[in-house]
């Protein structure tokens, strides 16, 4: 999802004027080398923290998106490592990131190259995506057109760009070292009422739809929201099935690939924290009851993979904390359930396929034999500025909403452009000068990867349900398999916006009109990724050349927690959609809380606090804090960390708890906060005590 209005599009035009001071770099790729074969099927596993400091712009809601506070949810980069008895291997790697771009995957695949224990995992065996949290930072895409209209501030941060980089090719190259013999095993099942069609009327359009072939694969349920859904199809229009790939050794399981389709955007654009959402609550649920559950106790990863949801959301008439919790438990509880059962094998082989293919002024032809051609440069449509229905703008309603259309041209067909100002025949194409300017990504990274019986295939954007149906079914002819075994992982590789059918295309809603490269760009992607699943049965090619890649990225930008707001600790500033749901609001005592200066984060030397609160248990005696099996500390769900200023090396910090209802409220609590060498308990405190004060009693050096 990807919003942009009228200050957007100043944005847009300053950030081009600009573009003689952009930034670049470059990628060599080197190419593999030849694997040892162990004779067994060895997987390993890997969680790597991505959080950044505060202070910088958060990416997905565009020019009405926020400045992060600080992090609620921290963003991990989560690598399952599969090696068949071969030595042929495959990376799995989910990032709590709104996009991945070609660049920064570049970066990561040159990193992992260069280093001696990655020396055998080239370009093409490194399957990155992202989960699509829209509260995770901006400002690091390759590309010179997401960095100028993915947050309210257009940029690119170098810093940023290598922290994520290095971060991601740690996460790989520890899943590598920690691999060892291992069985997997398979599981599926639909999650009624979880997932959700937001733009019914486009999908209606489709072939699909009017045969009953994705309604088909959803229960014959309406939908099992609290509040009322228009469209009780809304439910059915999505595929539901969520798909688990579990790896496992000496009983434990190690790690769990999850597959499914939805937007992660229930705390909504207001809320200004980093935070994984719903997809973040459930890997984290999932991960804790796992290990209760492991012999050994060790932590599973459960990486969780986005699929082709660019019309699929979780329920949005309520945007904050409880609906993501609430989702969230839902997405984990089904997680947990399948990731056991199933038959345990040892004999997967694994394959990979990757090219580079233009996006832009391509062909392709269908199978009648009709030549079908993408537009030579993006265009944004006039139902963009509006936003779509789970994330409306203040522009929807005037001359931005869905459905505007004119007598189809060339490959853009119906679309008008969204800031083409004039009147009757005669406009000011600002709109193609804009993009044309911005250069959004011309060609995209494509990987098809067979594990097992299962075929991955990477698409480089936001496909709707029906664009996903069709490229599942051309994989599973292509590939010699059943469209179950077709495993779509969406916002992998590179990101190129949306990609609509082309019926969807025709009127124009937001998913239509995000689709850059006019009406046949998802069946370009459909054609591309067919070639590329057919030759799955050949064996492997390796590069035998040095691959270079040149990016230009844009204005060069530092951010830090300078950039947050003085009035960052207010409950209402940017922190509602998590305070107002809880049983504590504006009529309740204020939030339990402790302030503190200490080391300011940096990208160079980040520094994130443990806090956790423990309860005493007789006088004098306190123990860490679980309730309901969830641990109160900010690695979780319940304590969100804020942080503002910077003095030099110093900046001041708060942790503010949000407490679930069925608390004893006579119990004595306290925070106890960990920051580099030095840590430190609070005084003790009542939830009725008046403990949010604004001095910080506590200096942690």
């Amino acid at each position: 999802m990807l919003r942009l209005n009228a200050f957007g599009l100043r944005l847009v035009l300053a950030f081009s004027l600009g573009a003689s001071g952009c930034a670049t770099f470059s990628v060599d790729l080197e190419p593999p080398e030849a694997p040892l074969a162990s004779g067994t099927l060895q997987v390993g596993s890997a969680m790597v923290e991505l959080t950044p400091p505060a202070g910088v712009p958060m990416g997905g809601y565009g020019p009405d998106g926020q400045v992060s506070r600080g992090f609620w949810l921290r963003l991990y980069a989560r690598a399952i490592y599969i090696e068949d008895e071969s030595g042929d291997a495959v990376v799995l790697v989910a990032t709590d990131l709104w996009s991945m771009s070609a660049g920064l995957a570049d970066r990561v695949a040159e990193r992992v190259r260069s280093d001696p224990d990655g020396e055998t995992l080239g370009r093409e065996q490194i399957l990155l995506a992202a989960t699509h949290t829209h509260q995770s930072p901006a400002a690091f895409s390759s590309s010179i057109a997401y960095n100028a209209l993915a947050a309210n501030h257009p940029s690119f941060d170098p810093d940023l760009f290598e922290f994520l980089a290095t971060r991601i090719s740690e996460a790989i190259l520890e899943a590598r070292r920690s691999r060892g013999p291992a069985t997997m095993a398979a599981n599926a099942d639909s999650l009624e009422g979880w997932f959700r069609n937001r733009s019914m009327k486009p999908f209606r359009a489709n072939p699909e739809a009017l045969k009953n072939e994705v309604l088909g694969e959803s229960a014959n349920e309406p939908c099992g929201f609290a509040a009322p859904v228009p469209d009780r199809d809304a439910c059915r229009a999505v595929h539901s099935r969520v798909r688990v790939l579990r790896f496992e050794r000496a009983g434990d399981v190690l790690a769990t690939a999850v597959f499914a389709a939805s937007h992660p955007t229930t705390g909504g654009m207001e809320l200004a924290v980093y935070s994984s959402d719903v997809f973040g609550v459930a890997a984290l649920e999932a991960e804790q009851r796992i290990a209760a559950r492991n012999a050994s106790g060790r932590r599973p990863v459960v990486a969780i993979f986005n699929g082709a949801e660019g019309d699929v959301s979780v329920g949005w008439e309520r945007q904050d904390a409880t609906n993501v919790r609430h989702f969230g438990r839902q997405l984990g509880d089904a997680i947990v359930r399948l990731s056991a059962g199933g038959t345990r094998s040892a004999d997967v082989q694994v394959a990979s396929r990757f090219r580079r293919f233009p996006l832009a002024n391509s062909c392709y032809q269908e199978p009648g034999g009709t030549n079908r051609c993408t537009a030579a440069t993006g265009q944004m449509g006039a139902a963009v500025p509006g936003g779509a229905p789970d994330g409306r703008t203040g522009m929807h309603g005037h001359i931005w909403h869905d459905g505007i259309t004119r007598t189809p041209r060339g490959p853009q067909g119906g679309k008008v452009p969204a800031f083409d100002p004039g009147f009757g025949w005669f406009r000011i194409p600002l709109t193609w000068v804009a993009f044309k300017l911005l250069s959004g990504p011309a060609e995209v990274p494509l990987g098809v990867h067979r594990v097992g019986d299962f075929v991955l295939a990477a698409l480089p954007g936001e496909f709707t349900t029906a664009m996903g149906h069709r490229i599942r079914s051309s994989l599973a002819r292509r590939a010699m398999t059943s469209p179950d075994r077709v495993l779509l992982v969406g916002l992998a590789n590179e990101y190129a916006s949306y990609f609509a059918t082309p019926e969807e295309y025709t009127l124009q809603h937001y998913e239509g009109g995000s689709t850059m490269y006019g009406q046949y760009a998802g069946g370009l992607v459909e054609s591309r990724l067919g070639e590329l699943a057919k030759e799955l049965t050949n064996p492997t090619p390796r590069r035998d050349a040095k691959q270079t890649f040149e990016y230009v990225p844009g204005w060069k930008t530092s951010f830090d927690s300078t950039n947050v707001k003085p009035s960052a600790f207010d409950s209402d500033d940017g922190l509602a959609p998590l305070l107002e749901a809880s049983p504590y609001g504006e009529e309740g005592p204020p939030y339990p809380s402790v302030c503190w200066y200490g080391p300011a984060a940096t990208l160079r030397r980040l520094v994130h606090p443990e806090v956790r609160i423990e309860t005493e248990e007789a006088p004098g005696r306190w123990r860490p804090l679980s309730i309901d099996g969830r641990a109160q500390h900010n690695r979780g769900e319940s304590l969100v960390t804020l942080t503002r200023g910077k003095r030099g090396d110093e900046a001041e910090w708060r942790v503010l708890w949000i407490p679930p209802e069925n608390l004893d409220r006579a119990q004595r609590f306290r925070f106890h906060v960990a920051q580099g060498s030095e840590e430190q308990p609070s005084p003790a405190f009542e939830l009725d005590d008046r403990v949010r004060g604004e001095r910080c009693w506590l200096h942690l050096p």
